[in-house]
């Protein structure tokens, strides 16, 4: 956490993102403070706050939703809300033609796009 002061706002930023669904207290302990004539805080103040997740979802797809006339070799890119890391089914997304064949596919992630190559 760091800290800085303007007139009479304390920011406490920190250095990594809270928790989600975690309550965070926060505590400004007596004399952790003091006006400009050198009068201290003398009362201790609690506070606590719960970071709400955001949740993912999806923000775009390359091709669009029910778009035509995309050629066969088409890269799919799906973008996010947030960067994105493989999670446990990962290995269980599906790209099918239209006679809902499973086609071969290789994918792969970079910041918030899932990029998925299918074969011919």
């Amino acid at each position: 956490m760091t800290s800085s002061i303007s007139g009479s706002v304390l920011t406490l930023t920190p250095v990594y993102n809270y928790l989600a669904g975690i309550s965070t207290p926060l505590n400004l302990p007596v004399n952790s403070v003091k006006d400009l004539t050198g009068n201290n805080l003398l009362t201790a103040y609690l506070s606590s706050f719960t970071v709400t997740a955001t949740p993912l979802m999806v923000t775009s797809t390359d091709p669009a939703n029910n778009a035509v006339n995309v050629p066969i070799n088409k890269v799919i890119k799906v973008t996010f809300n947030e960067p994105i890391a493989a999670g446990s089914a990962y290995s269980s997304i599906t790209v099918k033609n239209s006679a809902a064949a499973l086609k071969q596919m290789t994918s792969s992630i970079s910041g918030s796009v899932l990029t998925l190559t299918t074969g011919l």
